[in-house]
């Protein structure tokens, strides 16, 4: 979660001329009826932060041995899978 915040602290510094991810969406709004860069930054943005979110959960899995031995939980609740020993 932290890592979005991240990106979107980023994206806003943008407005405030600190440059970053949002100039593009910024500039688009700025430029009235440019809404290919609107849509561009937005889709940029976007997919930075789910990219990331999901590098870090899977790091978080790969790092956590009690998650991998359960198996993806999907939302929350814990899949055991037997152990065949």
């Amino acid at each position: 979660m932290a890592a979005i915040v991240a990106i979107a602290i980023a994206t806003i510094g943008a407005k405030f001329g600190a440059g970053g991810l949002g100039t593009l969406l910024f500039d688009g709004i700025a430029q009235t009826g440019r809404y290919d860069k609107i849509w561009a930054g937005t889709i940029l943005v976007s997919l930075l932060a789910f990219i990331l979110n999901g590098a870090l959960l899977a790091l978080e899995w790969a790092a956590n041995p009690v998650k991998r031995r359960r198996g993806f939980t999907g939302g929350g609740v814990p899949i055991v899978v037997p152990r065949s020993d």
